[in-house]
């Protein structure tokens, strides 16, 4: 692992979710290593069961231990293996985005009413 290319944080919306399994399963077609029509065959992409277009070759993968892993994303749609991830900088403004919507919401159910 190198520090300066390492993030830690917890993913706390349906949408912070989605863009990481899009960034991490998608991440070789970012960088142009890979360009089949499938899942990058050096991920686990071909045993999630997420894919819009394509079906997994087996379920060998463990199930999430969450509702946001299992269920959450999944309501925002599937997502293709042709779908790229999003660079790093608007990966991070879109969890950003979503964690600033999520405090105002907090915020707002907080406020004493009239």
């Amino acid at each position: 692992m190198f520090p300066d290319r390492f993030e830690s944080r917890v993913l706390a919306s349906p949408t912070e979710v989605r863009h990481a399994l899009v960034y991490t399963l998608n991440n070789a077609r970012k960088h142009g290593s890979w360009h089949g029509r499938g899942p990058d065959h050096f991920s686990s992409g071909g045993e999630f069961d997420g894919w819009s277009d394509w079906v997994a070759q087996s379920s060998e993968l463990p199930k999430g231990r969450t509702w946001l892993l299992n269920v959450g994303w999944r309501r925002l749609g599937l997502f293709s293996v042709m779908e790229g991830p999003r660079n790093r900088d608007e990966f991070l403004e879109g969890c950003w985005r979503a964690e600033r919507k999520r405090f105002q919401v907090l915020q707002k159910a907080q406020r004493p009413r009239r």
